[in-house]
Order: C-alpha cells, then structure tokens, then sequence
C-alpha cells in the first residue's frame, strides 16, 4: 500500500473502512487519542467478524485498517479479519504501537 494509492482513493466514497477492535492497550502514550488502558473496553468478535463477513468482492472497501488500542492483543482477531479481507481483494493495514516488536 502506497501513500498515493491512499491520497488517489480518498474520494471515493467507502474506499476505506477503520476497526478499532479493541481500546485496551499495554502502553500509556502521551500522544493516545483513544485514552486506551489495560482496563479500557473491549467488545467480543462477533460485530467485527459478522461486518467483514458481510462483505463481497464487489461490495467491499479497497482498503481495511484494524487499529485500536492495541489490536495486536487479539492476534486471533486480527488474523481473520485480514484472511476475509484479502480474500475480497481488500489491501490490510494494521496500526499498532508495536508493543509487543
């Protein structure tokens, strides 16, 4: 995924869809702008995999963020999220604070 193909697709209504799996987080950032803690929230799968679930591939973003909190505190989650995706021909993207790198 390149900057340009981002900058050329944000016109184009639903290229890209954000799912943010989880508000917990192992690390207290000063730049956080989800106020994510190890106690914040989390929601179960179930939504996140019935929405990508849902999706074809015609019917689909070009282009899946799964972000957070740490997303990569649920690797199990991400790992299906991003399979269904690539499958519908989605380019993934993960936006994680690299905790656990």
């Amino acid at each position: 995924m390149h900057l340009l193909e981002l900058l050329r697709a944000r016109n184009k209504t639903c290229a890209g869809l954000y799912l943010a799996i989880t508000r917990r987080c192992p690390l207290s950032c000063a730049h956080c702008c989800s106020a994510s803690s190890m106690g914040s929230e989390e929601f179960s799968a179930a939504p996140f995999m019935k929405l990508v679930e849902s999706m074809t591939a015609e019917e689909r973003p070009d282009y899946l963020w799964i972000t957070g909190g740490e997303p990569l505190l649920r690797p199990e989650l991400v790992q299906r999220l991003a399979s269904k995706a690539h499958e519908l021909g989605a380019q993934v993207a993960l936006a994680s604070g690299l905790f656990f790198a």
